[in-house]
This record gives structure tokens, C-alpha cells and sequence, in this order.
């Protein structure tokens, strides 16, 4: 397991120290929880890209501007449900176009995206099943 400084520590030191049962059953979850991480960019997720993340949640990361296009490529294919719950600095869905087979898509209180949301979102994610827009 190789570790990548990208500002965020993937898997948390926290499983780490529990050692190598736990970094597998970790990584098997298919889990990466960035809910809370401070931050003044989105992070770089390249470093996950061979981890196959089924489930990310970047929620309250309410320092980081609005995501770079790309910024979801490495977890792409893999990625079936984001959560981005109280992200109001997003101002565009265009982050979320790679995501063609995210099953669950939460922008929960991520009040600077536009009124036309929904339209937009499910045009894009053609599996998409669950699309929560509570406080948008």
C-alpha cells in the first residue's frame, strides 16, 4: 500500500495504526470519507484511482470551491453513490458528468447551484436512481 500526500491521508491514519487486517477491510469497504476536511481546492483523487471507491462523501467541505470537471475521473467508473451534503460553494454539476454510473447523488444544502438542477443532473448520470436536492 502506497501512501500519496494529495492533503488528504487515504486510508486515515486511525486504520492504519490498527494494522494490515484493518487497511484490507477498509479498502474493501470501497469507502472514502472526506466529510468535514478542511480545505481551500477539492482535493486531487488521482491517488484513488486503482482503490475502487464505491462511496465518497465530500460533505461539508465548505471552504473548497466548486470542483474542477475532471476532479471525479479517477473515481469514476467505480463511483456509485456521492454525497456532497452542505457544499454551498458549488455552482455547477458540470464535476459530476464522468459519473455515468452513480447510482445515489446527494447535493443536500448546496445552495449556490441553479434551479434547473434536476434536468441537469439526471441528463447527465444515466444510471442515476437517487437524487437528493433538500436545501438547494
Amino acid at each position: 500500500l502506497e501512501l500519496v500526500d494529495t492533503g488528504v491521508l487515504w486510508p486515515p491514519t486511525k486504520v492504519i495504526a490498527r494494522g494490515g487486517e484493518a487497511v484490507m477491510e477498509f479498502l474493501h469497504s470501497g469507502e472514502c470519507l472526506l466529510e468535514g476536511q478542511p480545505g481551500l481546492y477539492f482535493p486531487d483523487l488521482t491517488f484513488l484511482s486503482e482503490a475502487f471507491i464505491r462511496h465518497l462523501d465530500l460533505s461539508r467541505i465548505v471552504t473548497c470551491p466548486e470542483p474542477p470537471r475532471d476532479s471525479l475521473l479517477p473515481v469514476a467508473t467505480s463511483l456509485i453513490s456521492l454525497s456532497a451534503k452542505g457544499c454551498t460553494q458549488f455552482t455547477s454539476v458540470a464535476f459530476l458528468e464522468p459519473l455515468t454510473n452513480a447510482e445515489r447523488v446527494s447535493l443536500e444544502g448546496c445552495t449556490g447551484l441553479g434551479p434547473y438542477l434536476p434536468d441537469e443532473v439526471f441528463h447527465m448520470l444515466n444510471s442515476l436512481q437517487e437524487l437528493v436536492l433538500t436545501g438547494c
